[in-house]
Parts: C-alpha cells; sequence; structure tokens
C-alpha cells in the first residue's frame, strides 16, 4: 500500500506546535543559565543557533508547500534540505561543547574529541550541499528546462545516491558522539549513580539517532520503490522531516534542566569564582581553604560536585 502524503493542514500545525515548544523550553534554558551561572557558554550559542535554523527551517517548509511556482519551489527545495542539516548539526555542535566541558582534563578524551568533532564538520558538507545538485548541476536550478530533463534520466539515481550518503554520514557522526562520553565517562572517580545521571544526560541523544535512521531510511526504501524525488514528500519521511529536528532542539536543551531537580539546586553555586589561598606553615605542612559564597568547603571536595556543575 502506497504511503499517503500529510495533508498542508497537518503538516502546519505539527511542524509549528514542535517549533513554539522548542521557543519556549530553549527560552527557559537560557533563563536558567544566565539565573544560576550569569554566563553563555559555547553550548548555548549552539543551542539558538539550532533553534534560529529550526525556525527558519519551518517557515521555509511552509512557503514550500503553499508555492506554485515550479523554478521558485527548487529553490526553496534546496533551501528546505540545506536549514534541516543545518539545524541538526547545530545540535551536535551543542552536544560536542557540552562533552568538552565535562570531560576535557583528560588527555586522552581531548583527541577523541577532535577526531569525532573533525568528523562531524566534513560529514557536514555533504549533506549541506547535496541538495545543489538535486537538477544535475547548481547552475541548472534556474532552468527548468534543463532539471526537467535531469529528472527523465538521473533524478532516481541521484535520490538513491542522496539518500545513501545522508543516512551513512549523519547516522555515523551520530554514533561517534554518542560514543564520545560513554568512553570517558567510566574514568572519571564518580559514584555509579552519578555516572548513570551523566551517561543519561547524552543518552538522549539516541533519539535523535533513532529518528533520524527511521526518516532516511523511509527516504531511501521510497526511492528504490518508487523511484521518483517526490516520494519523499510522503507518509513516514515526511511526519520524521518535522520530528526529528524539532525534538533535536528540545532534547539540546534538557540538560540545563536538571538544575531544577533538588540535589542540583544545592549545587547550583558550583561556577562562581573560586578563591583559593595557600599558606605554608613553619613546620612545612600546606594549608589550604576554599571559598565559593557561602558553600562549605566539604561540598565541593569531590569530583561529582565539580562534573555536575559543569553540565
Amino acid at each position: 500500500m502506497d504511503t499517503e502524503p500529510l495533508s498542508t493542514s497537518c503538516y502546519t500545525i505539527f511542524q509549528w506546535v514542535l517549533a513554539f515548544v522548542a521557543i519556549i523550553i530553549t527560552t527557559g534554558r537560557i533563563y536558567l543559565r544566565w539565573r544560576y551561572y550569569h554566563e553563555a557558554r559555547w553550548d548555548d550559542f549552539f543551542n539558538e543557533l539550532a533553534l534560529a535554523c529550526l525556525i527558519a527551517y519551518s517557515a521555509v517548509s511552509q512557503a514550500q508547500l503553499s508555492n506554485l511556482d515550479l523554478a521558485f519551489g527548487l529553490k526553496l527545495s534546496v533551501a528546505v534540505n540545506m536549514l534541516l542539516w543545518a539545524t541538526l548539526y547545530s545540535v551536535k555542535a551543542a552536544f560536542l561543547a557540552l562533552c568538552w566541558s565535562i570531560f576535557h582534563v583528560s588527555a586522552q578524551f581531548r583527541i577523541l574529541w577532535w577526531f569525532v568533532t573533525a568528523y562531524i564538520f566534513i560529514s557536514f558538507w555533504p549533506l549541506f550541499l547535496i541538495p545543489l545538485w538535486q537538477c544535475g548541476e547548481p547552475l541548472h536550478l534556474a532552468d527548468i528546462q534543463a532539471c526537467n530533463q535531469f529528472s527523465q534520466w538521473g533524478a532516481e539515481q541521484y535520490t538513491i545516491n542522496g539518500a545513501a550518503v545522508n543516512l551513512a554520514l549523519h547516522i555515523s557522526s551520530d554514533c561517534f558522539m554518542i560514543a564520545l562520553p560513554a568512553i570517558s565517562i567510566r574514568k572519571l572517580q564518580m559514584s555509579i549513580t552519578s555516572k548513570i545521571s551523566v551517561a543519561g544526560v547524552f543518552a538522549i541523544a539516541i533519539v535523535d539517532t533513532i529518528l533520524g535512521t527511521i526518516r532516511l531510511a523511509a527516504l531511501l526504501y521510497n526511492a528504490l520503490r518508487i523511484g521518483h524525488v517526490d516520494s519523499i514528500l510522503t507518509g513516514t519521511y515526511l511526519t520524521l522531516s518535522i520530528l526529528e529536528p524539532g525534538l533535536a532542539v528540545i532534547v539540546c536543551t534538557l540538560p540545563v534542566y536538571k538544575l531544577l531537580l533538588p540535589p542540583f539546586r544545592r549545587r547550583r553555586r558550583m561556577d562562581r569564582p573560586v578563591v583559593l589561598q595557600y599558606e605554608t606553615a613553619r613546620m612545612g605542612n600546606a594549608a589550604s581553604y576554599a571559598k565559593i559564597g557561602d558553600l562549605p568547603t566539604e561540598q565541593i571536595s569531590s569530583t561529582e560536585d565539580l562534573i555536575a556543575s559543569k553540565v
């Protein structure tokens, strides 16, 4: 049975509801970060960039649905795909920044982080630029006749190859990103409970990986089965094209919301400036003390608290 495309009204409501929720939750993230830490970090910047791309993606998608001009529609199609990948990879950049803030003290982690970051950066560009070749060459996007000729002999192979490349690069980069904290967290001097808590922050990225796998597998299946680029705007692929970027941005904000949980509310002052003074006694004993607002010294002595303050 063929997959039926979603109606325009369902698509519009579904997409803008997700975008609205992402705006509200991201705004809350910014408020919490500023209230408790009085600073913005790199993961905040990339989260906000992902939200901006998501809003632009939603707006251009709606313009594509209502557009009747074929030439302009081709340009909108390119913009939609580019904004989709910009949104998803901005989320990946936010998670990489969060990983760095937690684990960068490890030399081994820094090597792995640079490798994964380089791979994700390189994998972004083919995905971002592939839509420019949907008419054979980028210059043909403004030439309807040339684009129609390409659709008769090359569009099917373009769709199949593009779907395969998208699936391979997107999912492999997600797997590397998820494996990065999993490799490093076992070496932290933390209790098992705390390790599970920190690992859970990054495990939520698996949601994006699962949705991306299903979405791109549906695209590849439709291309192989139907053999026409228009089949991507049907059923499963269309639904997940809305759901994946929206949920990715929402999931990206969640680590900061742990500040609302009671155990972390007690630690919210951990990122205030720390003043350390070292004095040497006559007998050679080193004495030191730390002051963090009204927080007792013993509460900052554990690795658990230091790691928790970075998430």
